[in-house]
């Protein structure tokens, strides 16, 4: 019935506000302050994960109603600065990447819905996840993009942890 966009105001740099507008037309609602993260919604539509940043230093996954009441945190700490989180197909599970300071390369976290603990952690070598993390419809895999020398995207094998290709050449996506 909505769609749900992320604007930046001008007068308040870095910070992101969640509007959301009706398909067939009507003025934009302000539903939610502070949103550094396009916004993923649990299989039925009901509530909407989302990043929020403090500073460079610390970041939190934020679930709401999706009409942006009741905000709550479902994990945030220092160190690990999310981004990107996708919620499962199935409702049970939210992947979203995290970029810890102590780590080389970004990881792929997967986290339990209920509580934000962590179910599993997936980081490959030699690759840089970048952005635009989604599920498969049977929830096997994470389809992502990364970097090799140009940005490619594969799968992220959730049984494995090894990335599948899905391009290989020299467009950069």
């Amino acid at each position: 019935d909505f769609l749900y966009f992320v604007r930046h105001d001008p007068q308040k740099p870095g910070f992101g506000f969640l509007y959301r507008i009706p398909v067939f037309g009507g003025r934009p609602e302000k539903i939610i302050e502070d949103v550094d993260s396009p916004v993923s919604f649990s299989p039925d539509g009901a509530q909407m994960v989302f990043v929020r940043d403090n500073n460079v230093e610390s970041s939190k996954l934020m679930i709401a109603h999706s009409d942006g009441t009741s905000e709550r945190v479902l994990v945030g700490q220092v160190g690990p600065m999310y981004d990107n989180p996708a919620w499962s197909p199935e409702g049970n599970r939210i992947a979203v990447f995290a970029s810890d300071p102590t780590q080389p390369l970004p990881q792929v976290l997967v986290l339990n819905a209920a509580d934000g603990k962590g179910i599993r952690t997936y980081s490959v070598a030699d690759v840089d996840f970048r952005s635009n993390l989604n599920w498969t419809p049977n929830a096997r895999y994470l389809i992502v993009r990364f970097w090799d020398r140009q940005s490619q995207i594969g799968a992220l094998s959730l049984s494995d942890g090894k990335i599948h290709r899905m391009t290989n050449d020299f467009n950069d996506y």
